[in-house]
């Protein structure tokens, strides 16, 4: 609902944006009867085979500048306009007689290529109503007129409606001839839609010969440069021609899906001619499919609007296509009916390669129904036209004309492979610069972070040093206080060794209180000396005591001692001076501790402790 809503939104703001122009342009403030011209010429263009009613209504403004205007440029381009819509639309006879107008006026146009591109659209509708006399007439003048004026381009364009031609008469040597010559021109100025147009008409022209692989590989080449143009019109047109190989290849289902997707394609574009030749398919496809009905309603359908219009060239095609179907059904009457007004019209039209196809089916036909007078004329009829089609001169024509193709293709392939390889010399070439430059930057980032790191490591080592020299003077003082541990300080000393002299000389209550103070003066010594020697031995030694704890979280504070001064590798007698006991209770002690730590005989103590915690 809401998409529904936001599209008539955008056409209500498009239709008041056309009339706030359309006000401007009628009354003509700003833009003069030409301008006006030149704005409804545009809008027809962009909108024929996208908006029908948008079509008449410029259609319409274009008819009311005919009628109002007597400038004969003017008037040229009006008629021009209308001709060309009215041959995309199918409608020959009012094309026809809007291009007369407008050549009534050339000589007012402001470029004789626009009388030229007038003159190759009346042969193409010449060719298409069988007027072939007429179609060569136009041709001529749009020649003389691209050859005095140089144009080359415009002589290779007009060249493909003569292309068109050789292919309806079955002169497929000159169908090869003028589109391989053409195709070197294309490549030589890189248009690549002409390019992609005439690989169309290689594929086309090889399809006829029956050559379905080489038809294939061109309509390929095509669709790839039609692809990459974005190009609508020529992906349909591949689609709808590769269907038509498949058909002839029997692959029903798959030609079917070809032709509803150019269908789909054909819809948005709005070609009514090349919808019917769409449709014109489907109801082959359909037929050989057995879905008659289908196939039916399409071949109709494409038989009323050929007749409308006055294409017999299509018409031919579709009454064959119709032939078909009856055929398939069994219907020989109608069979007969179709196959007969399709080789009259081929006749008409000098379409020779239908009309030999044509011709030997009714051959075939009578010869089934036992009238061999028929069947001998129409046989006759059949290798008169087949002769002058496949005689082996077109063929020996047709690969020499392919072979000067591929030697100029090779060419020019061997120039774009030289210049591919020149440009990939110069973009490895550039690529090694940049990598040179960028080795080259990240060695010298590399060289100043290795001059940091050394300067870094420099500093470290010499702040590791400096911390090295400090531990060890640390583990100097450290053995240095242990070994005063054995010392007392003689001030404490002396007043001990006086309390003990004086402690004879009091009463019992004066020496208990002597031996008390004795005691405590002892205790404290002790204390503050040990709790010195662990701060200092913790700072040098880090982790000893967590690491003896975690394995050995029974040992008591003198075992600890004990063990930290074994660790210092201090003698039994060293240690018996520190603690002031004896030696034996040393090596008590020393048992005690190995007995907790579960150590065998054979192992030291010393080693053990330094083994945990290397020194």
């Amino acid at each position: 609902m809401l998409n529904v809503s936001i599209i008539i939104m955008r056409r209500v703001i498009l239709s008041i944006q056309i009339g706030v122009v359309l006000f401007i342009i009628q009354s003509n403030a700003l833009y003069s009867q030409d301008d006006s011209l030149l704005f409804f010429r545009s809008q027809l263009r962009q909108n024929r085979g996208v908006d029908s009613n948008k079509v008449e209504y410029y259609k319409g403004k274009i008819l009311s500048i005919a009628k109002t205007s007597k400038n004969e440029k003017t008037l040229f381009y009006v008629n021009t306009s209308l001709g060309n819509t009215n041959r995309y639309e199918g409608n020959y006879d009012k094309a026809l007689g809007f291009y007369f107008k407008a050549l009534e006026y050339s000589k007012a146009s402001n470029s004789q290529m626009d009388v030229a591109s007038i003159y190759d659209n009346l042969a193409r509708i010449y060719l298409n109503i069988g007027e072939i006399g007429l179609m060569f007439e136009s041709i001529n003048k749009s020649l003389v007129i691209n050859n005095e004026k140089d144009n080359e381009l415009g002589v290779n364009l007009t060249k493909q409606i003569l292309l068109s031609y050789y292919r309806n008469i079955g002169n497929y040597s000159e169908v090869l001839r003028i589109a391989f010559t053409s195709l070197q021109y294309y490549l030589s100025i890189n248009d690549s839609l002409q390019i992609a147009n005439t690989y169309n008409s290689i594929g086309v022209t090889y399809k006829n010969l029956e050559n379905y692989e080489k038809s294939l590989s061109y309509y390929n080449l095509s669709d790839a440069y039609y692809k990459h143009l974005l190009d609508k019109r020529g992906v349909s047109t591949i689609l709808n021609n590769k269907g038509t190989v498949l058909l002839n290849l029997k692959k029903y289902q798959d030609a079917l899906a070809n032709f509803q997707k150019s269908i789909e394609i054909e819809k948005g574009l709005g070609r009514v001619e090349e919808l019917l030749t769409r449709y014109n398919n489907m109801g082959l496809a359909y037929a050989y499919l057995g879905n008659f009905k289908p196939a039916l309603y399409y071949l109709n359908l494409c038989k009323v609007k050929y007749e409308k219009s006055g294409n017999l060239l299509k018409l031919a095609n579709t009454f064959e296509s119709l032939a078909r179907f009856y055929d398939l059904k069994g219907v020989d009457d109608s069979l007969e009916y179709y196959l007969v007004k399709s080789y009259k019209l081929c006749g008409i039209v000098n379409s020779k390669s239908l009309k030999a196809k044509v011709a030997f089916r009714l051959s075939e036909l009578y010869r089934s129904k036992n009238d061999l007078a028929k069947a001998y004329d129409y046989l006759k009829k059949y290798k008169e036209v087949d002769d002058s089609l496949y005689h082996s001169k077109s063929f020996f024509q047709i690969t020499e004309e392919e072979y000067r193709y591929l030697q100029t293709k090779d060419y020019e392939i061997q120039k774009v492979e030289k210049h591919n390889i020149l440009q990939r010399y110069v973009i490895i070439i550039g690529f090694l610069t940049i990598l040179i430059l960028v080795f080259w930057i990240l060695l010298l980032i590399q060289r100043g972070k290795v001059k940091a790191n050394e300067s870094i490591k420099k500093s470290l080592e010499k702040t590791i040093d400096i911390q090295n020299d400090e531990l060890i003077v640390q583990g100097k003082e450290l053995v240095t206080k242990t070994l005063q541990l054995g010392n007392d300080s003689s001030e404490v000393k002396y007043a001990i060794q006086q309390l003990k002299t004086l402690q004879s000389e009091f009463g019992v209550q004066g020496k208990h209180k002597i031996q008390q103070l004795i005691l405590d003066l002892e205790h404290n010594q002790n204390k503050d000396i040990w709790s010195e020697f662990e701060l200092r031995f913790s700072k040098v030694n880090k982790n000893f005591y967590d690491i003896l704890l975690s394995l050995f979280p029974t040992l008591t504070i003198s075992e600890r001692r004990l063990a930290a001064l074994i660790f210092l590798n201090f003698s039994t007698k060293e240690i018996s001076t520190i603690t002031k006991q004896t030696p034996r209770s040393v090596l008590v002690a020393k048992s005690r501790l190995r007995k907790k730590m579960n150590l065998p005989p054979s192992k030291d103590i010393s080693n053990y402790l330094n083994e945990l915690l290397p020194s």
